[in-house]
């Protein structure tokens, strides 16, 4: 029998970053150059195939310039000989949404099946780390393979030379890896002597020289790399990486290498799919949880709080999408309004996501670059709340406004998230008046009640004028009782003000306090706060610290012998502003200045400082089982890293990190060096940073707090965020600390390019930063993922004008509602086809659950994550409720139809 002949899978590609070390339009230019290479190729080699990348948007990009050459792509989309996606852009994970990598797959995998060239496998060759839920997202598309390069060195327990592995979610979700070992242009370049694939020397446009011999040697050396491993097929050949230009003469080179043992062939990465999958993968490593390690393929641990502004910004940007204006509009299919501008939606997603790219939105690129995605946030962000000011028109014309009777000036709004309860959410108001143009006027004091006429815990964030009319915009944070898709009625009454004595006295306090805690405010802005419940204290939280920063914007570099300054002396006023808040809810708001060194110079030699105007609220409402702080700041000095610094008793051996729709458990202590590189000990986090400490619920004041065993369920401090930051535990001699970074000020690219890059200084830009301080008991360690994702959910609000029609006695049920419980709503929008409402439900707990479900709905099917049917049409039980499983830590999309909408 003759010997089985080994197959070399060579895939012609190009990594194309869209903008990075050029901006857009320059790589535009040069996208055609390799579109009409790439063009010649497929003349020449009838046999010659390409793959743009696992991405479908530098094809609409190209097409947006010749879109002429549709036709041609989907012939050869159709032929097998061009691939894309399935994804729209190489989103950055950790920087970005759980939900916006939906839609990134649910726009990318559109395109790529309308030019019939959709690559099956999930190719992320250069994203920095991977968040531990990416199988189940796969698997929701039916992706059952995952290509990716970084952050899987140093893995405890990871192979170092593996290129296959099973990796696997706490859903069930299991996906098959391959490791790109050997990088993602492993067949790159060839033909090239060494040193003539640099960038400068690409970038020059210095004539190449190519020799076929050379080219035939390099790709047989990779390929052995390979055949030699033991590990087996499939063996992949990447023919390019970043930006390369394809060759024509490709195919004579594997005709070249080809012998009576090896044949080397033109393939795609489904090719690859097909070839794993016939693979047994019992004697593979099987790995659950996070790829965030170090080594060939670095994570770049400085790129989370790099620019920062961009993650707070895009946070915001999601959020309004996610949680307001998709939900709107879904509601309102739900009571039978199809309103044609919910169409808006489609154009905001892609024009976010264009800000989502690794080089983009971890601010990795030159400055025009993050210059254009702050426009494309700003554009998503205008539509959502474009499409919210007019679903809550449509919505309000089918609920009622006004209450019977009642001329106040009142707003309306909707839980989200699928549970009734109390909430603290935002409301913007634009106040242009009540029924004529400019015949409002807010008054000075004023209560926030409920429907039952009740006063509720607020306070005014902001209140200013509008850069659209000439009158007040106000911005509130409040605390009312929601109702889950349904209507909610608040109004702004006007109140005499306190009594002089009592007034002052309230001013004058430091202290917050409600049933569940008790905070007290130092003079330097750091707050000492008790659990009531549990005794627990903390101390010290709040502490400003700062360091030099002579890195770039990929990783922070301390200067050498500068240790990182605690600020104990900060320049805060002892009382707090004057400030409008009611119901309950306390402020307490410290103003004032760090003082920096301007830059890293000045720290070397003692010179210039610079000030940095600082304001921190901390608020409490009544109920609340966490304090809210509210960081503001300007920065406006260089090269240096300053963080937020909550001190502990004592050293937690572990950490916890709420993501996108799991958490993780990580070592507390540093990150292992790596072949002498320094790797700073920093760990990107979304919804929640966790010490573990060890304390439970007690009877009375004095529960001591000590370290806690590593993965044992104890109690401690969880920091809530907004938008994800980077954090690190400091050992402090003898003492240890938790630092969140606020900003890294840098000034140029780093990876090998010296492009200086002066607007990622972020220089005289106005952040800011809200945390969540919650303290917890074991007996509410389980619930924090829950809890943290459902503090930072917005509601949906909006105005109600005088001319609105009264409320109405009917349709005040709920259109969608869940049982209490760990399950909540993560999405809630019209499908992808505008055919049916999609309701996804995340079980936040680390356990199996059961969703009981109450919709407005004639039909509910099960979907997967790419919303298509996945068996029949659930049934109704006879209390009315759909009884769903959802799987720990995991998703599921469900499709409702309606005769009404």
């Amino acid at each position: 029998m003759l010997p089985r002949m080994r197959e070399i899978l060579v895939v012609p590609t190009t990594h194309w970053d869209r903008d990075w070390y050029w901006p857009f339009e320059r790589f535009r230019v040069k996208l055609i150059e390799l579109f009409a290479a790439a063009k010649v190729a497929w003349a020449a080699d009838p046999t010659w195939r390409f793959s743009i990348d696992g991405q479908a948007i530098p094809v609409e990009d190209y097409l947006e310039a010749i879109p002429e050459d549709a036709d041609m792509l989907m012939r050869l989309g159709a032929e097998k000989r061009f691939a894309m996606g399935p994804v729209y852009v190489q989103s950055d994970t950790y920087c970005t949404g759980g939900e916006a990598f939906i839609r990134n797959l649910l726009i990318g995998r559109e395109i790529s099946l309308r030019f019939g060239a959709l690559q099956g496998p999930l190719y992320l060759p250069d994203s920095f780390g991977h968040v531990p839920e990416l199988p189940m997202l796969a698997a929701g598309f039916g992706i059952r393979t995952i290509l990716l390069m970084r952050g899987n060195d140093g893995v405890p327990g990871f192979p170092h030379d593996a290129r296959f592995a099973r990796w696997s979610h706490a859903d069930g979700s299991e996906v098959r890896l391959v490791r790109l070992r050997d990088g993602y242009g492993n067949a790159a370049n060839l033909g090239l002597a060494r040193g003539e694939d640099t960038p400068e020397r690409k970038a020059s446009g210095l004539v190449q020289v190519y020799d076929p011999a050379r080219a035939c040697a390099q790709l047989t050396a990779a390929a052995n790399r390979q055949l030699e491993d033991g590990q087996g097929g499939p063996f992949l050949m990447l023919a390019g990486s970043d930006h390369v230009i394809p060759r024509a003469e490709l195919g004579e080179v594997l005709r070249a290498a080809t012998d009576g043992n090896t044949i080397y062939r033109f393939a795609d990465l489904n090719d690859v799919d097909r070839a794993l999958w016939a693979r047994d993968p019992s004697g593979w490593h099987h790995h659950r949880g996070e790829l965030h390690a170090v080594g060939a393929g670095a994570v770049l641990g400085g790129t989370v709080s790099a620019r920062i502004y961009l993650k707070l910004d895009n946070a915001r940007a999601e959020r309004a999408l996610v949680d307001v204006a998709e939900p709107a509009d879904a509601m309102a299919l739900l009571v039978g309004i199809d309103d044609p501008a919910a169409a808006v939606l489609r154009t905001a997603w892609r024009r976010l996501l264009k800000a989502h790219p690794h080089d983009d939105i971890t601010g990795c690129s030159v400055d025009a670059v993050h210059r254009e995605n702050e426009q494309h946030i700003a554009c998503a962000l205008q539509a959502a709340d474009a499409l919210r000011r007019r679903m809550i028109v449509r919505l309000i014309a089918h609920y009622g406004g006004q209450l019977p009777g009642d001329d106040r000036q009142a707003f309306i709004a909707f839980d989200t998230s699928g549970h009734a309860g109390m909430r603290r959410f935002t409301v913007e108001l634009d106040l242009e008046g009540r029924r004529e143009w400019g015949d409002y006027h807010l008054p000075r004091l004023y209560a926030i009640r409920d429907e039952q006429g009740q006063a509720v815990p607020f306070r005014e964030l902001a209140r200013e004028s509008s850069s659209e009319h000439p009158h007040t915009v106000l911005r509130l944070e409040v605390r009312g009782d929601l109702a889950p898709f349904a209507p909610r009625r608040f109004v702004i009454d006007p109140i005499e003000p306190l009594p002089r004595p009592e007034a002052e006295a309230e001013a004058r306090s430091m202290i917050l306090e409600n049933e569940r805690l008790s905070a007290t405010v130092r003079a330097d802005g750091s707050v000492d706060l008790v659990d009531l419940r549990s005794g627990a204290a903390w101390n010290g939280l709040g502490r400003w610290s700062d360091q030099g920063d002579v890195g770039n914007e990929y990783d922070f570099v301390p200067l050498p012998d500068e240790a990182e300054r605690i600020h104990a002396d900060l320049a805060f006023a002892h009382a707090p502003t004057a400030m409008l808040c009611g119901g309950g809810m306390r402020v307490v708001r410290m103003t004032g200045e760090l003082r920096l060194p301007a830059d890293a110079s000045s720290r070397r030699i003692g010179g210039a400082l610079v000030a940095i105007p600082v304001i921190v609220d901390y608020s409490l409402a009544p109920g609340e089982a966490w304090l809210t702080c509210r960081i503001r700041l300007r920065n406006r000095a260089k090269e240096m890293r300053l963080r937020w610094n909550a001190t502990l008793p004592a050293k937690p051996a572990t950490t916890r990190a709420g993501l996108k729709f799991t958490e993780v458990t990580r070592p507390a202590g540093a990150q292992p060096n790596h072949d002498g590189k320094l790797i700073p000990p920093e760990h990107p986090a979304d919804a929640f940073v966790a010490v573990p400490l060890g304390y439970g619920i007690s009877s009375g004041i004095g529960t001591s707090v000590v370290a806690g065993a590593g993965d044992a369920a104890t109690g401690g401090l969880a920091v809530f965020a907004r938008a994800p930051v980077n954090y690190e535990i400091v050992d402090d001699n003898g003492g240890a600390r938790l630092a969140i970074t606020l900003v890294r000020a840098v000034g140029w690219l780093g990876s090998g390019l010296g492009t200086l890059t002066p607007e990622a200084q972020c220089l005289e830009r106005d952040l800011e930063h809200v945390f969540a301080l919650r303290p917890y008991a074991a007996e509410e360690s389980a619930d924090l993922l829950a809890e943290a994702l459902a503090w930072r959910h917005e509601a949906l609000t909006g105005l109600i004008w005088g001319y609105n029609p009264p409320v109405q006695p009917v349709d005040h049920e709920p259109v969608i509602a869940l049982a209490p419980g760990a399950v909540r709503v993560s999405a809630c929008k019209r499908s992808h086809d505008r055919e049916r409402v999609i309701v996804r439900l995340h079980n936040a707990s680390a356990l199996p659950a059961i969703a009981e479900l109450r919709v407005r709905a004639d039909r509910v099917c099960l979907l997967g994550l790419d919303e298509e049917p996945r068996g029949d049409p659930l049934v109704v039980a006879a209390d009315g409720a759909w009884r769903v499983p959802v799987p720990p830590q995991g998703l599921v999309t469900l499709g409702l139809e309606t005769a009404r909408g």
